[in-house]
């Protein structure tokens, strides 16, 4: 899997672009990602989703779990799905607990009108 973060100049967004399968084998190299992050008290992570070709329950999983984890301190919104992704996640009926946006620039928007609210 390829994980890169990115800062947005904003100070606790960090974009997060990975790619691959997000599978049990590699899902543990974002939830390291994620921690690390969290560390440098990063209060939000845009995840662009645009290059991930598969996501499986354990990617899923992963997914919630970060967002639990930035629960009261900011948000987790994905970006970019594939079909595949989208349908995937609809099927499992979590898609009302996971954040999404189709560009980085909305899910920015997202995060800066849940900041004021």
């Amino acid at each position: 899997m390829k994980i890169e973060a990115i800062d947005t100049q904003r100070g606790d967004i960090y974009l997060v672009k990975i790619g691959g399968r997000l599978d049990a084998d590699s899902c543990y190299q974002l939830e390291d990602e994620v921690d690390r992050l969290l560390e440098e008290k990063m209060k939000s992570i845009i995840l662009d989703c645009s290059e991930v070709t598969y996501l499986s329950s354990s990617g899923l999983r992963v997914l919630l779990s970060i967002s639990r984890q930035l629960e009261g301190k900011g948000d987790l919104v994905l970006v970019n799905l594939r079909d595949t992704v989208k349908k995937f996640i609809k099927a499992a009926r979590m898609e009302d607990l996971l954040i999404e946006a189709d560009t980085v620039e909305g899910a920015k928007g997202i995060l800066e009108a849940k900041k004021k609210s």
